[in-house]
């Protein structure tokens, strides 16, 4: 079938279009709805959290001012005691210094006389049967009247006590400015909207935008809600321990809108990207899908006919790219086939061998004896290219017919010696040790005449070269690439799979390693900590005798324990002076923290019972679980030295680094408290091995 000028008269070509289309819009919906849905609840929770803060500074700055205003009362009482005759004189120098503090003062005495000493008349409402006693008792009342615009009249009554009666009362009009700050507001923009209502829900200020906002004033301490357009925060002034006054309750709101500005612009440009991106995919799956269903017609009609049995017509594919190498592929395939079937179990068995090692010297060993039982020869040799791509190692099976494999030395290679393993496979004739390259000439060739080579290449660039001797100079090359070419190329996939196990655990290492030096990065008292803490936990693991896997896992674990102190403050990290107890509390939760961070990546799973326990101790009183003895993974008890030895030899803002012979013996006293006998011991030893070398143990185990 020939392909027409619209490539939609294909059932193929529909559903690659329908497909390119649907896999453009899907993840570019769903990024978009998405990042949208994640930015708006960060910064929704970053507008609760802010108005939390605001509310609770707002209520405690509120109660710091009554407190003020109630030792100003006490200290005008207490110049009126000590000096009654000359009270008055005084007196307008207090008003004029608290003008800023009271809005009106007056004495009222017990006979029910009043004595106004500043401001404007006034008087409170009248007093109930508990405030009066409360007076009695001596403690301060904090009384309001309705108000009259935005703010009410509050008051504060201080009683005067002579001989141990209540003699009089001195009553203040507390200036609402001063109480509520309006002459320092924290938001100099005045974008939040404050209220502050008593437990009977009467309003002593509101520039709330609507009345609903101040319904149920007794909700919970710091809650946060979204309403009505707004974001809603409330904190409760508990007043009844030092005024007798019920709970008031700060509510402050913010327009959900003006925390929703960054979302405008990415509203706007994230559909244009999204957009623009769409059509570069489905032009490109346009042009992509054209230029490739013609060919790909072609080979389908070829392996139709391959099925019914026709191996001699060829296809015919005059495109100048792979698929015309496919083609030729295919057209080689169709006349081999018969040829090929009756060795395709035994070359399947050898691939899938080959492929379930990951190690380069096990890939060696598990193909060089395969390869010699499929095609018995006189040599069976693998050259391996070193990393620096100029010299090579040859393993080769001991010719006795042990099964033993010899690998020589690593050598340099010549440009020639380069060009000629590059070579497509090869016969090179053993005419002479002279003839033979001097990279080969170490092999036993005693019994080859002709030496047939086939180069083993990895992304491009030539990996190994697969040697086999042959006691015939003349032999039947093509017979012999065609059996052994297939594999050649899986003992190249074996040897590419193992390179690439062994850079990415390079690559995971290093990976491990970055965060490591992130997280001691943000304090410069920490640069290389975690890196000695994993070497020297490492050293400690070999000593006990711990498998390789093990010490693996050791190894990632020292270096991500302290990853939790990403979330932790710089102001507690670096702390010149002994953490309060607080601090320390939020220091505790570094090791939780870290498993938070690092749940989403499954491989580290393993990790996460050393990361989460390296602080408990072997008596019980560590942290976050007070585990004790066995209970605490290996792996932790081994990490919890490591990390204490290295801490205290190392310098911290709040002391200088203890001197090695000090840690030591700190460590040797906490044996069987802090840290397993066990592990101490081996600690103790590895100790003791390095103090005996010449270098010397130093107070610091390098970073691995």
């Amino acid at each position: 079938m020939e392909i027409s000028a619209s490539f939609f008269h294909s059932r193929l070509g529909r559903r690659m279009f329908l497909l390119f289309v649907i896999s453009a819009l899907l993840p570019i919906l769903a990024l978009f709805l998405l990042s949208y849905s994640q930015v708006s609840h960060h910064l929704e929770q970053l507008a609760k959290n802010h108005l939390r803060r605001l509310s609770k500074n707002f209520g405690m700055a509120a109660y710091d001012r009554l407190l003020l205003l109630e030792t100003e009362l006490k200290n005008i009482a207490a110049n009126f005691a000590d000096n009654p005759d000359h009270f008055a004189a005084h007196l307008l120098q207090q008003i004029e210094a608290r003008r800023g503090y009271f809005r009106a003062l007056a004495l009222h005495a017990k006979n029910g006389s009043k004595l106004l000493l500043g401001g404007p008349e006034t008087g409170p409402p009248p007093l109930d049967r508990g405030q009066e006693n409360a007076l009695a008792a001596g403690m301060t009342l904090i009384v309001n009247r309705p108000p009259e615009q935005a703010a009410a009249r509050i008051y504060m009554i201080l009683p005067m006590t002579g001989e141990e009666t209540l003699t009089a009362r001195l009553v203040a009009e507390i200036n609402s400015n001063f109480l509520w700050g309006m002459d320092n507001r924290e938001d100099p923009l005045n974008i939040t909207k404050f209220g502050v209502f008593d437990e009977n829900g009467t309003a002593l200020i509101n520039f709330l935008p609507e009345q609903r906002f101040s319904e149920d004033p007794a909700a919970a301490p710091a809650a946060a809600d979204t309403y009505g357009g707004h974001i809603t925060s409330r904190w409760s002034i508990f007043l009844k321990a030092n005024f007798h006054a019920p709970t008031w309750t700060v509510v402050l709101a913010q327009k959900s809108s003006d925390f929703y500005i960054p979302l405008e612009r990415f509203r706007y440009i994230f559909p244009l990207v999204a957009l623009l991106a769409f059509w570069i995919v489905l032009l490109l799956s346009l042009v992509t899908m054209r230029k490739n269903l013609g060919p790909l017609q072609h080979l389908m009609d070829g392996t139709r006919r391959l099925a019914q049995g026709d191996f001699a017509t060829p296809v015919q594919i005059d495109s100048r790219d792979e698929f015309r190498e496919l083609g030729d592929s295919f057209n080689k395939m169709s006349t081999q086939l018969a040829d090929q079937f009756h060795v395709l179990s035994t070359i399947e068995e050898i691939g899938r061998t080959v492929l379930s090692h990951h190690d380069t010297a096990k890939v060696v060993a598990t193909a060089l004896p395969r390869i010699q039982a499929y095609h018995p020869a006189p040599l069976t040799a693998l050259c391996l290219m070193e990393e620096d791509g100029l010299s090579h190692a040859i393993s080769y099976l001991d010719p006795d017919g042990s099964g033993k494999i010899i690998r020589l030395d690593p050598s340099p290679l010549t440009e020639n010696e380069m060009k000629l393993f590059s070579r497509p496979p090869q016969v090179l004739p053993v005419a002479s040790p002279e003839g033979v390259p001097s990279c080969l000439r170490h092999l036993p060739l005693q019994n080859s005449r002709s030496l047939l080579m086939f180069p083993l290449h990895i992304k491009n660039s030539l990996a190994a070269v697969l040697i086999q001797g042959h006691p015939r100079a003349e032999i039947d090359a093509d017979r012999y690439f065609t059996q052994v070419k297939r594999l050649a190329d899986q003992v190249a996939v074996g040897l590419s799979n193992a390179r690439l196990m062994s850079e990415l655990a390079a690559m995971n290492l290093g990976t491990m390693k970055a965060l490591a030096r992130t997280v001691d990065a943000k304090s410069s008292w920490t640069a290389g900590h975690s890196e000695r803490v994993a070497a020297l936990s490492v050293h400690i693991g070999r000593k006990m005798g711990l498998s390789d896997h093990a010490l693996e896992n050791l190894l990632a674990a020292g270096l991500l324990h302290d990853i939790g102190k990403i979330g932790i403050g710089p102001k507690i990290i670096d702390k010149a002076g002994k953490l309060t107890a607080e601090e320390y509390e939020v220091i505790k939760t570094h090791p939780a923290l870290g498993i938070q961070i690092l749940e989403p990546i499954r491989a580290y799973a393993p990790l996460f019972p050393i990361i989460l326990h390296h602080h408990e101790q072997f008596d019980g009183n560590g942290y976050p679980h007070g585990l004790a003895g066995s209970d605490i993974p290996l792996g932790a008890r081994i990490l919890a030295i490591a990390d204490f030895y290295d801490a205290l030899c190392s310098d911290r803002p709040y002391r200088a680094g203890w001197e090695e012979t000090k840690v030591i013996e700190l460590i040797r006293q906490e044996k069987g408290r802090h840290f397993d006998p066990e592990v101490t011991e081996a600690f103790l030893n590895l100790i003791a091995e390095k103090e005996r070398d010449e270098t010397g143990a130093g107070s610091h185990f390098a970073a691995m």
